[in-house]
């Protein structure tokens, strides 16, 4: 199957060089969020803190019609027959407000054939959205690794914490080969639940090279990476990529988009200073002459 056209740059024509961009906002539409807030919300913070906003709704093109998802989770919000909708929201702001930004998160299976319907509904979409956010929330059906649960299972089905997160790392490498998204989103999420107060595997994910890896196969692909901010909400205390990792990718020449990935108002209003911060270091080295290793 041919690989769908991708303009991993799309997203920056809109931005301002004076607007701090934040590229992974949730709302009311996404599953997990369903009492957010709605995009309009967003416009007075942006607004007030000089900030581009990208929303990028999970939309669960695997799952939404699944009867555990159902059972789980109720009716979908976001699907194949309400996207038109969604889509007719952010283009009605997107007309007012030349800082906003239309995206997607979407989840990725190792299975072919789902993979397949993701290229297809990207390539029936690419021309309506400015941003198409691939992320890992799964290394297996209905067991989530961004839910310390379903974590806890997945460590004693494979026997450790590092067997997972070697699974986890396989599936995310096989994501950017796939050259489906645009970006990819928290690409060490699976880390967020440590604590470097207490946990003996932090220094296990210092000492983990999987995420240059993942880098050089971003630059092979010209798929760019998140800065997530969201390991700030969780006991990890860290950005995902962590900050000493993102100087060293960042040098490499890896390519990085900002996000909070905002569930709510005040997810945003406390992550300002971090996105200032972020944006100004992607900023300075991008100005600077690149220095490329090898991992």
């Amino acid at each position: 199957m041919e690989q769908p056209v991708r303009n991993t740059r799309k997203v920056f024509q809109r931005i301002s060089p004076d607007r701090a961009m934040d590229l992974h906002l949730h709302t009311q539409w996404s599953q997990d969020n369903l009492d957010g807030p709605a995009m309009a919300e967003y416009i007075p913070l942006a607004e007030k803190f000089n900030l581009h906003i990208g929303f990028a709704d999970h939309f669960e093109l695997l799952y939404y019609e699944h009867p555990n998802r159902r059972q789980k989770y109720g009716k979908w919000r976001l699907t194949p027959d309400t996207i038109d909708q969604y889509l007719e929201e952010v283009d009605a702001l997107k007309e007012h407000y030349p800082f906003v930004s239309s995206g997607l998160e979407i989840g990725f299976s190792s299975s072919i054939s789902r993979q397949g319907r993701i290229r297809n509904f990207i390539d029936d979409y690419r021309n309506d959205f400015d941003l198409f956010l691939g992320g890992i929330h799964e290394i297996e059906d209905f067991h989530a690794v961004v839910m310390r649960q379903d974590l806890e299972i997945l460590i004693e089905k494979y026997g450790s914490f590092e067997s997972v997160v070697e699974k986890y790392f396989d599936l995310e490498e096989a994501m950017v080969q796939s050259q489906i998204f645009d970006a990819i989103a928290h690409p060490d999420v699976i880390f967020r639940f440590l604590n470097p107060q207490h946990d003996e595997q932090v220094l296990k994910y210092r000492q983990n090279t999987r995420i240059f890896q993942i880098g050089e196969l971003c630059q092979e692909t010209g798929t760019m990476m998140e800065v997530n901010l969201s390991g700030y909400r969780f006991a990890w205390g860290d950005s995902l990529p962590s900050l000493d990792k993102i100087h060293h990718l960042l040098a490499s020449g890896v390519s990085f988009i900002v996000g909070s990935d905002s569930h709510s108002l005040t997810d945003l209003s406390q992550s300002i200073l971090r996105i200032r911060k972020i944006n100004n270091l992607i900023r300075e080295i991008d100005e600077k002459p690149r220095m490329y290793h090898v991992f």
